[in-house]
């Protein structure tokens, strides 16, 4: 018998790449002197502090959509990651002042994507347009970005082919 993956195996698999990863392990070591804190789900009346991070947030993102493809034969999931890193540091050269916390954050999002890829490359991964917040929650560094897994319609383990 064949199981439907759904939000949950396909946060499970998302969670797995991530922690197989080792590029992203070593790089946050390097960084941030510890490892990453992976959260799956979220409280949003008590989200994960400054302490977590660097931090990584799997939710799903609404409903899963079915038929949405243009020949309405497949399951559509949208899965939410999100992700932060903490750097209150400034680097003054003559004029030019960077805060490196934004490269890392954005560098972190890369990491993430590359383990997705890596781990759950038989899973159809359409590319993904990570955003960050550099700005509102300084130091904390957010980013996020919307993955859509999209599944065919199965029966009895068999694609359905009209």
């Amino acid at each position: 018998m064949n199981k439907l993956l759904g939000f949950s195996g396909i946060i499970e698999r998302f969670k797995n790449a991530i922690l197989a990863h080792e590029p992203l392990a070593a790089w946050c070591q390097d960084q941030f002197g510890k490892g990453l804190t992976l959260i799956i789900g979220m409280d949003q009346r008590n989200p994960p502090g400054e302490t977590e991070c660097p931090l990584i947030i799997l939710t799903p993102e609404g409903p899963a959509i079915d038929g949405d493809a243009p020949d309405g034969r497949e399951h559509r999931y949208p899965i939410g990651i999100r992700w932060g890193v903490v750097n209150e540091g400034v680097i003054r050269d003559g004029n030019v002042i960077t805060y490196p916390g934004q490269a890392q954050a954005d560098r972190m999002g890369q990491l993430i994507w590359d383990a997705l890829q890596a781990g759950c490359g038989d899973m159809l991964l359409p590319l993904a347009e990570p955003e960050l917040e550099a700005i509102a929650y300084f130091p904390l560094i957010p980013g996020w970005m919307l993955v859509t897994v999209t599944t065919p319609y199965l029966i009895g383990g068999a694609q359905i082919v009209y």
